[in-house]
């Protein structure tokens, strides 16, 4: 799964492949929600698209619903090659990403926190674990013991040799690892916490003015009452959009840069890109 995830991301930045924007549709109430996603992989020669159906996404009615396919072509021959239910798949394209982005960011990372029980959250250590295998210590927090035994039920399955620790205090924890924060929007920006090997602090993505500069940041980053970076809404080749971040504040060795990107359950995940050393 790691090679597939990975192989489609290089044709991606190659630009054998296309990502566009899904298509959604929701009714007023929003008792349930439907998007649709096409795209093309380089990497396997491949075209196709896949519909998601979700009843009661909000969790309100004790009626959730939630279905998945793919419809999958061979682009050399022109000839279908599946139209399957990804349900289960999801999960793993999900914990992959994860662990390849966690790799990208902390390829040196010995401590590996997940926070979650659900089914991405069973899979993700096992992940983490085969993209990292330098780890040495892996914690687990959730509310539910069952979710919690599954975890490492998961982990030892694949991995006899690796234990899980149940972890009880988040944010001890949390402080313990190598991790990389999860932001929520909000009305003005974006709220999270951000830890890097010489910041642990919360942050908050303010909206800027810009009066007539239309260069000027769309936020101020702000941690501790004084603003340590700036950030920029922008849109990628492929249609996706996205928070460009820039943090140099003098607490980091080197500017940072990063992106805010949007997932599927409504929070941000910060992907850091390699830094820049700064001028001096």
């Amino acid at each position: 799964m790691l090679e597939v995830v990975e192989s489609a991301f290089v044709a991606l930045r190659n630009g054998d492949s296309k990502n566009p924007l899904k298509t959604i549709v929701q009714p007023g109430d929003q008792r349930s929600i439907g998007y649709s996603m096409v795209g093309r992989d380089g990497a396997s020669d491949t075209m196709g698209f896949k519909v998601v159906y979700e009843f009661d996404p909000q969790r309100s009615r004790d009626a959730y619903r939630f279905h998945s396919f793919i419809f999958l072509c061979d682009d050399a021959t022109g000839e279908p090659i599946a139209l399957m239910d990804v349900v289960k798949l999801g999960p793993l394209r999900t914990s992959a990403t994860s662990a390849l982005m966690a790799r990208a960011a902390r390829p040196d990372a010995r401590t590996a926190l997940v926070v979650g029980t659900g089914v991405q959250g069973q899979i993700a250590l096992p992940m983490l674990v085969a993209a990292l295998p330098g780890l040495e210590r892996l914690m687990v927090y959730g509310q539910y013991q069952d979710g919690l035994q599954a975890v490492q039920a998961e982990v030892k399955r694949l991995y006899p040799e690796r234990d899980v620790q149940v972890v009880t205090d988040l944010e001890q924890a949390a402080g313990e690892a190598d991790n990389i924060g999860t932001f929520t929007a909000e009305k003005d920006g974006f709220t999270g916490q951000l830890r890097t090997l010489t910041l642990n602090v919360k942050v908050k993505l303010v909206l800027n003015d810009k009066g007539d500069n239309e260069k000027a940041p769309d936020f101020r980053v702000q941690a501790a009452g004084h603003d340590i970076g700036a950030a920029w809404k922008k849109t990628s080749e492929a249609g996706r959009a996205y928070t460009s971040v820039t943090l140099d504040d003098p607490s980091f060795p080197a500017t940072v840069y990063a992106r805010l990107i949007e997932g599927e359950d409504g929070t941000h995940d910060l992907i850091w890109s390699r830094s820049k050393p700064q001028a001096a």
